[in-house]
């Protein structure tokens, strides 16, 4: 990761980067979020490197990674070792003293995956007690911290009083990925494959790399064939990420997420054709009866298992998915559902409001 962080510069992510370190070097904590593929990864890098080379920050940088480590017990370790303790446990006054002639900026990969976020979020505003000025979080986060914003602000207040969405890249962002992946990886993009990359992957970081890969092992002539691309091993994975939010996530939270303009058109031809052929694992050989369209809303129901689906959202991605359908044809196709899957599930219909799988 640091030898590829050597290819970035501080224009890389555009404005966000000041934006963010204007904010942290007032002692104010940032959180950073976006679709998935947004490029976390490389930013709280480049930002941990920033800090510490141009502003004479101490860093202290956690991967928040469920089921592999505690973070709450790796926070206290490190923050003990700063301040040259044996103990486990931070003594907060000794951490004031050392914060008087020194800055600390905590950095959280994931805190969406912290599994004990309130006892988390209270230590770190406990240290921002003891000095307002010199400590700052920054982290990063998936789209719950939109949907279930109120659950991070009871749990960590003001450490969460900044959340910036990460903007898709343009064109010259996109040919500037590929440059850096092309230096680091050895992945060769012809120069007159970079529009055509930038339009298939919507500016999507993750998707831009893997594009990258797939036109240098397969040749430029293979943009032209969709169904290859999206069974490319690693597009595939990028490409599923971002479909399990569409089918999950209300329309709202996709505007917000930037997956769909107000128009409701998707960021990405790409991910625009990958979902019309989208289902669950094993679907075709468990449920064999089951038509395109009926696969398709089944999926949706199922990927909601317990929530209300409302006609409208079916509406929408069915229309996101499905070039010749109609309320009337959902109707009919979820009737059909109910019959069939009578055995293995039970869909409920609310009236005037949707279906409920369970």
């Amino acid at each position: 990761m640091s030898a590829s962080l050597d290819l970035f510069d501080n224009k890389h992510f555009g404005t966000v980067v000041p934006w963010v370190t204007n904010l942290l070097t007032k002692g104010e904590s940032v959180v950073v979020w976006g679709m998935p593929g947004y490029g976390r990864k490389h930013f709280l890098r480049l930002m941990e490197r920033k800090l510490g080379m141009g502003n004479n920050f101490k860093t202290i940088f956690i991967e928040c990674l469920a089921n592999t480590i505690d973070t709450q017990k790796v926070l206290n370790e490190c923050i003990c070792n700063l301040i040259n303790l044996d103990s486990r446990e931070i003594d907060y006054i000794k951490l004031a003293t050392y914060l008087k002639n020194n800055k600390l900026i905590v950095i959280l990969g994931h805190i969406e995956e912290v599994s004990n976020k309130a006892e988390l979020f209270s230590t770190l505003q406990k240290i921002r007690e003891v000095c307002i000025d010199n400590f700052a979080v920054l982290s990063s986060c998936d789209q719950t911290i939109i949907t279930k914003k109120i659950d991070y602000l009871d749990a960590g207040g003001i450490l969460f009083a900044n959340i910036m969405r990460m903007p898709l890249f343009d064109l010259k962002g996109t040919k500037r990925i590929l440059e850096i992946n092309q230096d680091y990886f050895g992945y060769k993009v012809p120069d007159e494959a970079t529009k055509e990359v930038y339009r298939l992957s919507g500016g999507n970081p993750a998707l831009i790399k893997h594009l990258g890969k797939f036109v240098s092992e397969m040749g430029e002539k293979a943009l032209n064939n969709l169904e290859f691309m999206i069974n490319y091993p690693s597009l595939e994975i990028k490409l599923e990420s971002v479909a399990k939010v569409i089918i999950s996530e209300d329309r709202t939270v996709l505007e917000k997420m930037g997956i769909i303009d107000t128009g409701g058109q998707l960021f990405s031809p790409l991910v625009g054709y990958y979902l019309k052929g989208y289902e669950i694992e094993n679907q075709k050989m468990l449920l064999p009866e089951l038509s395109p369209r009926e696969g398709k809303i089944f999926l949706f129901l199922l990927a909601n298992r317990g929530t209300l689906v409302t006609k409208d959202r079916i509406g929408f991605l069915m229309n996101l998915t499905d070039d010749n359908f109609s309320m009337w044809a959902i109707y009919k196709t979820i009737s059909r559902l109910k019959i069939r899957l009578r055995d293995k599930y039970e869909i409920k219909a609310v009236k005037d409001k949707g279906y409920v799988i369970t």
